[in-house]
């Protein structure tokens, strides 16, 4: 089975920072790929929308690169997992946008996606990569709470 993991924050303030977003993903074959990107400071920005920008981009990445799936895919967002899961409601509609994309590629992969979360202390690969998605647009991390 393939694995990934997808992480996102906005900072240094939440709402309205830069969001950063990365992710890490392991085939079965044993190759390994990651990525990261992010977007400046704006209105709107949120950790969620940075979280979903997260696992959207892992999964076009396995998508675009010929991944078949099963998939399984790992995150500490629990609402992300939550609403992707369609085990909870999701009411704003940048959110809905961005759980629907996610659907849509989901759709896409021909043996399955499923989403667990995982404690954050289990995403520390895709948590740094969303950390240098900030580094590269000149932000520092805010130290989270405990």
């Amino acid at each position: 089975m393939d694995n990934g993991y997808f992480d996102g924050a906005c900072e240094p303030v939440n709402p309205h920072g830069a969001m950063g977003w990365g992710w890490t993903l392991d085939r079965a074959d044993g190759t390994h790929t990651e990525g990261y990107d992010g977007a400046p400071a704006a209105r709107g920005n949120t950790n969620n929308i940075a979280e979903y920008r997260a696992a959207l981009a892992l999964l076009l990445a396995y998508a675009e690169g010929g991944g078949r799936g099963p998939l399984r895919v790992y995150g500490d967002s629990m609402l992300v997992v939550r609403q992707v899961t369609d085990e909870w409601a999701c009411n704003a509609a940048q959110l809905q946008a961005l759980r629907e994309r996610v659907w849509e590629v989901m759709a896409s992969i021909p043996g399955g996606v499923s989403f667990q979360h995982v404690p954050r202390e289990q995403n520390a690969a895709a948590d740094a990569l969303s950390v240098a998605a900030l580094r590269s647009l000149g932000v520092r991390r805010v130290e989270r709470r405990r």
